[in-house]
């Protein structure tokens, strides 16, 4: 009986993926599960739609109470060697992606600890866009114009001890909207009147740079973190007094984004 080629490389391609995993380590896969995956996507990229629908929904069935782990696996599927696959597969496992319909919560819970272990990037080389798009998921559910939702964040980084909270998310977050960030920093470690006040307070200062002072003036590193990723981006705010006050904070963090000032690499927008 012959075999057809795309077959082939879809079964050749996640015995790859079994010996990467056994040889690094750093990827926690499903063997199992990675095989079910490739063969809904290889179902898929046949055209039949029925039989994709079908597995689809079993392994739905199958994987209930364990949507995390699936959420992450078929990420994992996508990732490694995410190159190697014909394109007609890698749509089919883009699609069974969609088709799980994960809640933003499962994206980060399972995207989170393969950034953290370096199997996933945001920065490259390699499958960064993959990892950028997730979070642009998860971050902006009504498009990229629209704005930022850390609710998903925050929840994750109050289940997260201190010292366990991921410094990358923690960077990305400040990164791409700093306001929106302190506002969930706030929620994650400040009782709820607390920080609703905080951030009515923040919303109601006349200016940013009354905005910089106040919160330069509070003890939070995150409250730090925010006046140094202002600054970083509008040079114009800088304020060599406040600069002073932000190095007395020790969080690696705080201390990237005034090493980052200091070297001019910050950048306005």
């Amino acid at each position: 009986m012959k075999i057809p080629a795309l077959s082939i490389i879809v079964y050749g391609f996640l015995v790859s993926c079994c010996i990467l995993s056994a040889e690094t380590g750093a990827v926690a896969t499903n063997d199992a599960l990675q095989k079910t995956i490739g063969d809904i996507g290889l179902t898929a990229a046949k055209g039949d739609r029925e039989g994709f629908a079908q597995k689809a929904d079993k392994l739905l069935q199958d994987m209930k109470g364990r949507r995390v782990e699936l959420c992450q696996q078929i990420l994992v599927f996508m990732t490694i060697k995410h190159e190697a696959l014909p394109q007609q597969v890698g749509w089919s496992i883009l699609a069974l992606y969609k088709y799980m319909n994960f809640t933003s919560d499962e994206k980060v819970a399972a995207v989170v600890p393969l950034v953290t272990e370096g199997a996933m990037t945001l920065d490259g080389p390699g499958n960064e866009r993959l990892g950028r798009s997730i979070l642009r998921e998860v971050d902006r559910p009504h498009g990229l114009k629209a704005s930022a939702d850390f609710g998903p964040y925050t929840r994750f980084l109050k289940t997260s001890s201190e010292q366990n909270r991921p410094a990358w998310l923690l960077a990305y977050m400040f990164n791409q909207e700093p306001l929106e960030a302190v506002s969930s920093m706030a929620r994650v470690d400040l009782s709820n009147t607390e920080a609703e006040s905080l951030v009515q307070t923040i919303m109601s200062l006349p200016n940013e740079k009354t905005t910089l002072q106040t919160l330069a003036d509070r003890s939070e590193w995150w409250a730090h973190l925010y006046v140094a990723e202002i600054m970083k981006k509008n040079p114009r705010l800088r304020d060599t007094e406040i600069l002073k006050r932000l190095e007395k904070d020790d969080h690696p963090l705080v201390r990237e984004a005034l090493s980052e000032i200091k070297s001019g690499q910050g950048q306005s927008k």
